[in-house]
């Protein structure tokens, strides 16, 4: 975990200086990116040149070599200064973006989707312009200096060319993976200013075919680079027989230096392109912790548009989804507790409402109670000092009275006790609702207590034009009752009958 920590602290710095030469140069920037570039092509070339000096070492002449140091060295810088301009001119909307956004000032839509494809397809298209072109200034004006000046044999042309492909080989991918690199701050920083980058619509890069053409090309170009020094060598021997220890010690020297030399640029591209895969592939794997811990406001920040750049993009609209799910699910949430917070107050607010009503009915049912209680209390008095006087009057005076007046006198008293005993019953039923009343279970006479109660009610039923008939089994044993109660129930079941039965 340690060397992937400073691998990743590293490649943070180096973006930290192309930032800070990005913020220095602002318009510029590209114009010293090809002048570091440029500056190792120089190299490239010295070593082009050094190479073939020394497989041609004893067939050329003195003044042959020194013609071709100097047509190299011109056709060099020549091609170092059109690439330049090439760049300038394959990153002139990039360019004048860069300039703008210096200035503080506003972009135009068109203008800035032009600087956003130049940024992401210039490594790309710089490095298949640069395929094309290259050859054309640097390797057949060599070769044509070699053959109408110096008359050199066709196998030095063939070596030249070889040399020079291998040169350029090396210059187009070490300026590919360098552009690459330096290209990613301006990228981001056109992201940051809200400028869009049509990246659906560019070109997509492989990483296969970019290890194909870095490794393959490197092998391919190392071997034919051996194999013509090797035949280069067996020439020198049959054509000078007399140097061949001195021929043998040269071929096994330079094979060595070729193969280091090979080696040693292949450590280089294998160690940027691996760098530009690793350092990638740990952002994202990193982000993808972070996004695992429940960070979802975690992004990559892709600037290329290879497999790598492509997946990172896609992480990043899978993470604005889960986001916006997250977002959603929390807004619900806090909706539902609001609602739920809202109901239980509301239900609280009811029950208070519904405690308060049913304190009042309890309090209207216990003045109800009151009321019937002492409706009766107030009722059975006066009652009670009604009949008091008329039960003297049929004890003492009935006989003395006439036949008529004992008889109504009679119907009073029975319609007054009945009245008492009505009075009586809402008493009980007080009782009842107090919670007060108790049975008092008796000995009861059924038959004996339907015929008084039919007795107290006839002349009600004589009014009404009613005949009442008693059919009791004789035969029907007393039982077990509250008599007062089963009193109350025939007394009801005689006046509903009495009541609503017609004349």
């Amino acid at each position: 975990m340690q060397p992937a920590l400073d691998a990743q602290t590293r490649a943070r710095a180096n973006l930290i200086m192309t930032e800070r030469l990005l913020k220095r140069f602002a318009r510029h920037y590209i114009l010293v990116m090809m002048c570091v570039t440029r500056v190792i092509a120089l190299v490239i070339g010295g070593l082009c040149v050094y190479y073939v000096n020394f497989t041609f070492n004893i067939s050329l002449s003195l003044h042959t070599q020194r013609h071709f140091e100097i047509a190299a060295v011109i056709v060099v810088s020549t091609a170092a200064v059109l690439t330049v301009l090439l760049a300038l001119l394959e990153t002139r909307a990039l360019r004048r973006v860069l300039a703008i956004l210096n200035e503080g000032k506003p972009v135009d839509l068109p203008l800035a989707v032009a600087a956003g494809r130049q940024a992401v397809t210039f490594p790309g298209r710089h490095a298949l312009h640069e395929a094309i072109l290259d050859p054309f200034i640097t390797i057949l004006p060599l070769c044509i200096i070699l053959h109408v000046v110096d008359r050199a044999p066709p196998l030095v042309m063939v070596q030249v060319a070889i040399a020079g492909f291998m040169g350029l080989a090396a210059l187009i991918m070490t300026t590919f993976f360098i552009s690459e690199h330096w290209l990613r701050p301006v990228i981001q920083h056109l992201l940051d200013e809200g400028l869009p980058i049509p990246y659906t619509r560019l070109p997509e890069s492989r990483l296969q075919l970019k290890m194909m053409v870095c490794f393959g090309l490197t092998t391919a170009v190392t071997g034919l680079m051996i194999g013509a020094l090797a035949n280069q060598r067996a020439m020198d021997i049959i054509d000078h027989p007399e140097q061949q220890a001195e021929t043998v010690k040269s071929l096994l020297r330079h094979t060595i230096f070729i193969m280091a030399l090979a080696i040693f640029l292949g450590l280089v591209l294998s160690r940027m392109l691996s760098k530009s895969i690793a350092s990638r592939a740990q952002l994202m794997l990193e982000a993808m912790r972070q996004v695992q811990q429940g960070r979802l406001c975690e992004r990559l920040r892709p600037t290329g548009n290879d497999e790598l750049d492509i997946l990172a993009r896609q992480f990043n609209v899978m993470v604005e989804q889960l986001d916006e799910n997250d977002r959603t699910i929390r807004e619900l949430n806090t909706d539902l507790e609001a609602k739920v917070r809202r109901r239980t107050r509301q239900l609280s607010k009811s029950r208070r409402t519904l405690k308060r009503s049913l304190d009042k009915l309890t309090e209207y049912d216990r003045l109800k109670t009151e009321f019937f209680s002492n409706v009766s209390h107030e009722l059975r008095t006066p009652l009670t000092m009604i009949l008091a006087p008329v039960d003297r009057l049929l004890e003492h005076k009935a006989a003395a009275l006439p036949a008529d007046s004992a008889r109504m006198l009679e119907m009073v008293r029975l319609n007054g006790y009945r009245l008492l005993d009505l009075i009586n019953r809402l008493l009980d039923f007080s009782k009842l609702e107090a919670g007060q009343m108790k049975l008092v279970v008796g000995r009861v006479d059924l038959g004996g207590l339907v015929g008084n109660l039919t007795k107290a009610a006839t002349p009600l039923a004589l009014q009404r034009g009613i005949e009442l008939a008693v059919d009791c089994d004789p035969q029907l044993p007393p039982f077990g009752a509250d008599e007062e109660k089963v009193d109350t129930i025939i007394s009801n079941l005689l006046s509903n009958a009495i009541k609503f039965t017609p004349h």
